[in-house]
This record gives C-alpha cells, structure tokens and sequence, in this order.
C-alpha cells in the first residue's frame, strides 16, 4: 500500500503486509490505519507516523503487525469514538471486531451470507452489514457484539452508506428484480422508503453536506443523483462507460470520477462534464482531501499515484506506487495518504512532514541492568514500541560490570532468532576492563533497523573484579612469573580483542550487503580481505568460518532471488 503526504507528494514508508491487501480504514482518533489481507484471512494494523521517501519500492518491503481474521476479509470500517474496527469476512460469513488499543480481535459475530458492504454509526455504536447473497441486513450493537436484528427484503445488497446526524441507512441493491436504493430506519432496524433507481446499483456514496445520494451501476451508465430527504430523483446524468470510482467536493458539490484512463471533474447540479483530465491507462480508485483540495488518483497501468490540484485541475505530481495498487485513504488530520498494494502485499505512507519512514519496533535490553540503547545517537525507551527512521543505527552499551553477547529478534512463542553474535571472551583479564570501567564499543553491538518487530540486545555479567588488597598480594606472588607467563598472555589477550573487533566490521559490513545497504567496497573484494585477515591472524578461525557461513547465506538467499 503507498501512502502519500499532501503538502510534498512523496512516498514516505513501504509496509510488508499478507497476501492480496483489498479494504483500508483509517481511524483519525487514534491515527492507525487497518489493512484488509483477504487471500491470508488477516489484518494489517500500522502506525499511522511511519514515514519516508521510498526509491526503489521493489527492493523495500517492511511488515506490518497481522491480525488474524476468518476467511477472505473484503472490506473494513472504523468507530472512532470506541476504537473499534471491523472487518467483513465474505467466506465465512462473520466480521471479526478488532480491540484498537491492543490490536487483538476480541470477537467473532456471525452474520448474514456473503457480506460485502459495511458502514459505522458512531454515535449509536451500531454497524451494519450488506449481505448480498442472504439478501439481508445485519445490525450489529457494538456495545455487546451481538446482532440486534436481520433486516430482509433486499435483493443482492451490494454496498452501503451511512447518514450518522438522521440515523438513515442507505442500502445499494444490485439484483436484477430489484434495484432500488433502500433506506433503513436505524432506530426501527426497519425499511422505510425505497428510491427508485435506474439499473443494478453497484457503489453507493453520502454527500454529508448536501444530504445527497450518489449512485452508481453495474451496466448502466449514469450517475443519479437523489435527495435524500424526498427520495426524489435531481439529476440523472450520463457519462462514457462503467466508473470505477467516485467521490464528491462537500464545499463545491463538484463530483470527481475515474473511468478508463480519465479523471471526469463533474457539476453535480447540472451533469455536465467540466473537465476531462487524461492521467494514464487503467484509472481505479480515488480519494479527495478537502484541507488541501488534492484529488488522488490510482492508475494501476503505470504505477502511479496522480496528484491534482482541486482548484486549478493541474496534473501537480505523480508517485510511483508500484505494481497492483488497489485500495485509497486519507487521513485529513495528518495529511497522509494510504494506498495499498496487492502485488507487493503492503502499504505505502507519503507524508512531507519528516520525509522519513517510521519503523514501529520494541528494543528491549537483556537484563535491564546490562546496558542502554541508543538509536541514532538518541537513547531510547526499552521495553515498549517505539517509532524509528528507517536503517537507524541502533547501539547496544553494556554497563559497568557488563559485556555485550547479541542482538536477537524475539518472533514469538518466546522464540527468538539470531541477528549479530558477539564472540564471548572468557579471558582471565577482562576484570582489567571492568576495572577500568571500559565500556568500549564492540562492532556487534550495532543493529541496523530496517524492519518492524521486536529486538533484544543481550548482555552477560563479567566476573566481579579482584579487589585492591587481592591485587596487592596477586602482584606480589606472581612478580616472580610475570615476565615468562603474564606478559606473552596478555599479549594473546589483546591479541583477541583485536581479531573480535574486526570480525564484527566484517560482519557488520555483510550484514549492510545482505539488507541491500550501500557498502563502501565491492562484496568480492571483502570476501578477499576477510582471507587476507585470517592469513595473517587478524580474525581467528572460528571468526573466519562465521564470516564464511555468512557469505554462503547470502549467495544462496541471492541465488533463491
């Protein structure tokens, strides 16, 4: 999914999500965006802050937090006021109610036959469900997760909108014996009216302000427009071909719809097309931004997301998104647009704040008295999720009385995986360090961040040092050796530390190679120096099959590739 700021119009994150992301819903309260993965039955829940400018976007995928649902999630909504945040599962018949505060799916209500719409009333904590192939509506109390009611009488209920401030409901029937817009009475759960409309209904759109209904069709090419306080047709107008999308300026009442390769810029009082505007090949779905009177727009043949401006109709920019972008939100209070991609199966967030993409990622320090991170020259807050820049440069820094061991990431079931190893030494004369509280920086003990998760810098106690009267009695009893056993070990001491050291900046360096980070030499020419270096002992043999295992590693990955 790509994810657009609109003050800049640049691509700020990419986030790897599950298979095939559809739906996106936006909660402004909280500032998190939930992502439909239909073909893996999950959902994906970002941070709304993560940023930054993308270059390549096939070479960046950052994950996302999944949220298992039931099967093929197809679309989603938000209740701000509650935090809560549901999916629709067309193949099993339920939608799956999401906890935002913690991200976990706290129910599973079952509902109408292969539901496909579904809107919010936030103010009466209600969602409602189209259920096409049941031919009904569910009514779902939010404050129970129960179903209050199943509304029949609809003929394959397609889409559905929402009238919060009269508590109406507005139910798209797409069938062919009945087509009719039906309205629903949300404190009855009953039908009251039916609009008659001109053919199978297909999307349908509340213009909050105007109180005006938008329809559009299956076959029939024409938007109608109708009011929704008479039911009265005002306005029935034609356009070239099936629309993929519309959506309304509230200030304007100009209508903004996609149709083959064309942006349609339309009065809605007159039907009339007042411009015409050529964007690409295959135009999908748009989105319109009333603080900054920006209109996006998908065009899934070129990869692009276009930014027009609302006033002028000037082509201002177009972001490359990648390949199969679907799904289009905004979240006005932030400025951000969300797209999502289900080639790549994540998200893209494009913010002009920071221009910087933001990791959600827990760093924890094992124990919590062996040492403090910092990222970016920053220390952070260990043991809860922060938000860091992509590729930050995390340092792990032991304490006193400490020695760095690894970074490792935690993946669950109190499982962890190894990332960077720091060969432990065991010498008889590290309590020389301790003694001076060196704190010296090992080269393993930093951890490029370039994916979200959950990381543990590991850190072991040193032997407690000798105290000064030992000292004292220690250098008296051993002055008689000290010059044919204490010098030529304390020489292989140092020895150690040096090979220790540049073993990690081989390591490190890989590692760089292997995230495709830039690296300030040939990978062939590395693999050269690491031989020179244990051929004249500046990395032990245990360090120089490490590095070897490492460069197999990344060969046989590339090779896969």
């Amino acid at each position: 999914m790509s994810i657009s700021n609109g003050l800049t119009n640049k691509v700020e994150t990419s986030i790897s999500l599950d298979q095939n992301p559809t739906g996106i819903a936006v909660n402004p309260k909280t500032n998190k965006i939930y992502v439909v993965n239909s073909d893996s039955d999950s959902i994906s829940v970002i941070d709304g802050k993560m940023t930054k400018p993308i270059s390549n976007l096939d070479k960046f995928r950052q994950e996302g937090i999944g949220i298992e649902t039931e099967k093929e999630p197809t679309d989603i909504a938000v209740n701000p006021e509650t935090n809560k945040i549901y999916v629709v599962n067309s193949d099993s018949d339920s939608i799956s109610v999401i906890d935002g505060k913690n991200d976990k799916v706290t129910a599973n209500v079952q509902i109408g036959e292969n539901p496909t719409g579904i809107a919010v009333n936030p103010e009466t904590n209600k969602i409602y469900t189209a259920n096409s192939k049941s031919d009904t509506v569910s009514v779902i109390n939010g404050s129970i997760n129960k179903v209050d009611a199943t509304i029949s009488g609809f003929d394959f209920p397609q889409d559905i909108a929402m009238d919060v401030e009269s508590n109406t409901i507005y139910v798209a029937n797409g069938g062919e014996q009945f087509s009719d817009i039906s309205v629903i009475n949300g404190l009855t759960n009953t039908i009251s009216d039916n609009y008659s409309t001109h053919g199978e209904a297909a999307h349908i759109s509340f213009d909050h302000e105007t109180h005006k209904i938008y329809v559009t069709y299956f076959f029939y090419y024409f938007v109608t427009v109708i009011d929704s306080d008479t039911g009265q047709e005002i306005l029935n107008f034609p356009v070239e071909g099936p629309l993929e999308d519309i959506v309304v300026n509230p200030a304007t009442g100009i209508i903004y719809s996609t149709y083959l390769d064309s942006l349609l810029v339309i009065d809605a009082e007159s039907g009339d097309i007042l411009n015409k505007i050529t964007l690409g090949r295959d135009l999908g779905h748009l989105a319109f931004n009333p603080a900054t009177n920006k209109i996006y727009v998908i065009d899934s043949s070129s990869n692009y997301l276009s930014v027009v401006d609302a006033e002028t109709l000037n082509l201002e920019t177009t972001i490359n998104i990648g390949e199969q972008s679907g799904g289009l939100a905004i979240d006005s209070s932030t400025n951000t647009i969300y797209v999502s991609n289900s080639n790549h199966n994540n998200v893209l967030l494009i913010d002009g704040k920071t221009n910087d993409l933001m990791i959600p990622a827990t760093l924890n320090s094992n124990p919590s008295t062996g040492g403090n991170i910092k990222c970016s020259g920053e220390k952070i807050i260990t043991n809860q999720q922060i938000r860091l820049k992509y590729n930050s440069m995390c340092l792990a820094e032991n304490n006193k009385g400490y020695q760095f061991v690894s970074w490792v990431q935690n993946i669950g079931d109190n499982s962890t995986k190894s990332i960077i190893s720091s060969p432990i030494s065991n010498s008889p004369f590290d309590f020389i360090l301790n003694v001076l509280d060196n704190n010296s920086t090992d080269e393993g003990s930093k951890f490029i961040v370039n994916s979200s998760g959950s990381y543990t810098a590991n850190f072991q106690a040193l032997p407690p040092p000798i105290p000064q009267d030992s000292l004292i009695a220690l250098y008296t009893l051993t002055a008689g050796i000290f010059s044919t056993w204490f010098i030529p070990n304390f020489a292989r001491w140092l020895n150690s530390i040096s090979q220790r050291r540049n073993m990690m900046q081989y390591f490190t360096k890989l590692t760089n190679f292997e995230n495709q980070i830039e690296i300030d030499e040939d990978p062939e020419e590395l693999r050269k120096k690491i031989i020179e270096s244990y051929a004249k002992g500046k990395i032990s043999e245990s360090h120089y099959k490490i590095l070897t295992e490492k460069f197999l590693d990344i060969y046989k990955n590339n090779k896969s590739a």
